[in-house]
């Protein structure tokens, strides 16, 4: 049997469901193209069950990425769950920031022992599309995070895109991994590589503070990946800076990149320029800066 696609459609809308969302559910559920879809003027009814839970989770504010275990980033799609935060398009700033860097800087000089290390990983869409931009100039690639759940999503991805003998998984506190003694290295050998790239997204909203936030994320998306301290919400990445100086102690030059939030500039660089550090930023398309390049060397 079969149902009129329209009364699908319609049922959704009832619901107070976006057609965007409509037609991304049934997408994934039927397996059709965007195209087939559109020319199709049925669906099976072997499929109205699930469209039907689908469109439950929607009606109650389920962001439609987690209802479709799926989500874009950078033209390439994700397996996502609610262990991991939704991609979204301030992290393209980020991948886009390393990959526009100064070509003085080493680690674009293709030069050898250079490794990448993206800390909070969770789906690990950072490393990856960083990897396939970036294979010729990156040694090894590390992707750590302090949630084990996360991992286990980032390594789906990993291995969607067959890359689990590219991208390392870890799990640890920031760089916990790579600060511990050097007789159990994680890379094989008794020296830190010259060159570090490290690309960090972490917990950067203030704690609760739901004013500037939407309801679906804080109702729906970790906590773990949402909120740093009830101070400032910058304290993760001061712990970052300093664990960067240390490790800075025994490697020629470290690069680090951060995502911050849209109120954090200030915050940042006046604790960057405390510790002696100079830095470089990059501005998402509604002029606000959102990434912060800052250079240990």
């Amino acid at each position: 049997m079969w149902r009129m696609k329209e009364e699908i459609i319609a049922w959704g809308k009832d619901l107070g469901i976006s057609t965007k969302d409509i037609e991304i559910v049934l997408r994934k559920i039927t397996g059709l193209s965007t195209s087939q879809l559109f020319l199709a003027q049925e669906i099976s009814e072997g499929y109205i069950g699930e469209v039907r839970e689908s469109f439950t989770r929607l009606s109650r504010g389920e962001p439609v990425q987690y209802v479709v275990s799926s989500a874009e980033f950078m033209g390439k799609e994700f397996f996502v769950d609610e262990s991991v935060l939704i991609p979204r398009d301030d992290t393209e700033v980020l991948v886009k920031a390393v990959l526009q860097t100064s070509p003085s800087t080493p680690f674009l000089q293709g030069e050898e022992g250079t490794i990448l290390i993206d800390i909070g990983t969770g789906s690990g869409i950072i490393p990856i599309t960083l990897m396939w931009n970036m294979e010729s100039q990156i040694s090894n690639f590390y992707a750590i995070d302090v949630s084990r759940e996360a991992l286990e999503v980032a390594t789906v991805n990993i291995k969607k895109y067959g890359l689990q003998d590219k991208i390392q998984v870890l799990e640890g506190d920031l760089l916990a991994p790579f600060l511990r003694p050097y007789s159990n290295s994680l890379l094989h050998g008794d020296e830190i590589p010259a060159n570090m790239v490290i690309t960090a997204n972490l917990p950067y909203i203030k704690q609760d503070d739901f004013e500037n936030m939407d309801t679906s994320v804080y109702t729906h998306e970790p906590k773990l990946a949402l909120y740093g301290w009830p101070g400032t919400g910058f304290e993760l990445y001061e712990k970052l800076i300093l664990q960067c100086l240390q490790l800075q102690k025994r490697s020629k030059c470290i690069t680090l990149f951060i995502e911050i939030g849209f109120d954090q500039f200030d915050i940042a660089t006046a604790y960057i320029k405390s510790q002696g550090l100079t830095f470089d930023y990059f501005r998402d398309t509604h002029n606000i800066v959102r990434v912060i390049q800052i250079n240990f060397s």
